[in-house]
């Protein structure tokens, strides 16, 4: 069993590329080790630990995921639907949640399929919608945040409007949810996007304060997108609450988190303020600075 999960891990390192930093004082391996990212080696182990017996349901739902997104070569978009609802059928029988999720999102590719082709009719569509729905509140009921996030995202889509009410009844859903309910269910299991979607929507509605802390509670569990739009909505100076330091305090934090349009925002900042300063030292800092953040 430990080889399977061996595998499965082994499989998650190839799949992002993976930095690890080992220092052993017992004498054995030391130094910086970097495993490159690999899809073909990701669905390779995936695969791998998915045909173990008894079956790991990590690992079926994660080689489901990968040939969902097309991810594991030359196969047809069919034949890459039926074998990711094959694995995650399997996985969900094990009560893996995050796989019921993802028999949701199956059910809604069909339903984009039926849409997309202009050949839907209003009960086709409905069953594949109360089937994600269903869906959704089951692995919310497992435990997996998917189940509350994509729920969210479906009562929040405007296309499925005349569908939905009809659909969440046959699925035997028929409380009046709305999207800020599941985005809060998604916050309350510790879920940093849904925190920040669920400030987004309170942006919206004008709720700026209740924005600003979940905004906040985000940032100090290290997301760069909530630290991002700290800096951008409510700091800079045309915001909510302008302030300077606070401003480029998130700003350089969603840099350092790995936020790409924080890094450009930097350095547009550090160019503009060159052109202002006279003094060739001056310039020639900022001038760098700039350059730091671009390459960052």
């Amino acid at each position: 069993r430990s080889n399977v999960i061996a595998a499965s891990n082994l499989a998650g390192f190839y799949y992002v590329g993976t930095e690890f930093i080992v220092k052993n004082e017992a004498g054995g391996p030391n130094g910086r080790y970097i495993v490159e990212k690999n899809l073909e080696q990701a669905a390779y182990y995936f695969k791998l630990a998915a045909s173990s017996q008894p079956p790991y349901g990590p690992a079926l739902y994660s080689y489901g995921y990968m040939l969902l997104h097309g991810e594991t070569g030359e196969l047809s978009r069919e034949e890459r639907l039926a074998l990711a609802e094959q694995y995650y059928r399997q996985a969900a029988r094990l009560q893996f949640h995050h796989a019921v999720s993802g028999l949701g999102d199956l059910a809604l590719l069909r339903t984009e399929d039926f849409l997309n082709r202009k050949e839907e009719t209003v009960e086709a569509v409905t069953v594949q919608l109360a089937a994600a729905a269903g869906y959704y509140a089951r692995a919310e009921k497992l435990g997996s945040f998917w189940g509350p996030i994509r729920m969210a995202q479906f009562l929040d889509e405007e296309k499925y409007a005349p569908y939905r009410k009809q659909a969440l009844i046959k699925a035997g859903l028929s409380g009046e949810w709305t999207a800020r309910e599941k985005w809060k269910a998604a916050v309350e299991m510790g879920n940093v996007f849904a925190m920040e979607q669920l400030a987004l929507l309170d942006l919206r509605l004008g709720e700026y304060d209740e924005a600003r802390e979940m905004l906040k509670r985000a940032s100090d569990m290290n997301y760069p997108n909530a630290s991002l739009h700290l800096a951008l909505v409510f700091f800079s100076s045309g915001g909510q609450t302008p302030d300077t330091r606070a401003f480029y305090h998130y700003l350089e934090k969603a840099a350092h988190e790995g936020s790409a349009r924080a890094s450009v925002e930097l350095g547009r900042l550090a160019l503009e303020q060159s052109r202002r300063i006279e003094t060739a030292e001056s310039v020639m800092a900022l001038s760098a600075q700039a350059e730091h953040w671009f390459e960052k």
